[in-house]
């Protein structure tokens, strides 16, 4: 009987042991009172404070919050965090980026900048610090401008404005032709008229009358 009570006893106590040990393991992740995780102070560990908030006093003692705070306006903390103080808030008022406010900045989330109407961002990012005037086509429109792109202009007339230089050019060409053909023909004629009206027949029969006339009123 002593036996049997012995043997009962070191197993319920095995038991025992194995229960705690699991339930030691169990417990500090159900009774930590830190939801957004802890970090370490002076040999403390102390708890984060939540978003949106900032550390204003560390704890005093192990997995307690210290003093924690809202953030000020126009500064934010979008994560738990062990810091003491809080980000700075995005300005969309700088008047040389082009940029206007999407949505505001609160003590979690900071402000979206968008472009303004008429204009993109080259960047291709979420976040865009500079944006550009959105391309004129007084030609018409093939893509319109968007947040993120360009306007695309129309192909067809472009080709058209290449089509119309091109028949300016021939058009030149063809008045230079006649204006040069016009030219050497009434060259012709000017050289045949100075030939028929200088003729070295009729210059030759003038010489020899001249000095007949000549002789006689000697």
């Amino acid at each position: 009987m002593d036996a049997a009570s012995s043997k009962f006893s070191v197993w319920f106590i095995v038991f025992v042991l194995l229960s705690s040990h699991v339930y030691a393991a169990e417990m500090p992740e159900s009774s930590n009172p830190c939801v957004d995780g802890t970090y370490n102070n002076s040999g403390r560990r102390c708890c984060r404070c939540s978003t949106g908030q900032y550390v204003k006093d560390h704890c005093t003692a192990d997995l307690q919050y210290g003093k924690c705070e809202r953030c000020p306006p126009k500064t934010y903390s979008s994560q738990p965090t062990n810091l003491d103080s809080c980000e700075p808030c995005t300005s969309c008022k700088d008047t040389n980026a082009n940029l206007e406010e999407k949505e505001p900045c609160t003590s979690a989330v900071d402000a979206k900048c968008q472009c303004k109407q008429d204009h993109y961002c080259s960047s291709g990012t979420e976040t865009c610090r500079l944006c550009n005037p959105c391309k004129e086509c007084p030609e018409g429109i093939k893509l319109a401008c968007s947040a993120h792109n360009n306007t695309v202009c129309n192909d067809k007339i472009e080709e058209v404005n290449n089509n119309g230089v091109i028949i300016g050019v021939g058009s030149l060409i063809g008045v230079l032709l006649v204006a040069l053909s016009a030219y050497c023909i009434w060259k012709c004629y000017r050289k045949r008229t100075l030939t028929q009206r200088f003729n070295p027949d009729q210059l030759t029969s003038v010489a020899d009358v001249l000095p007949l006339s000549m002789g006689g009123a000697g």
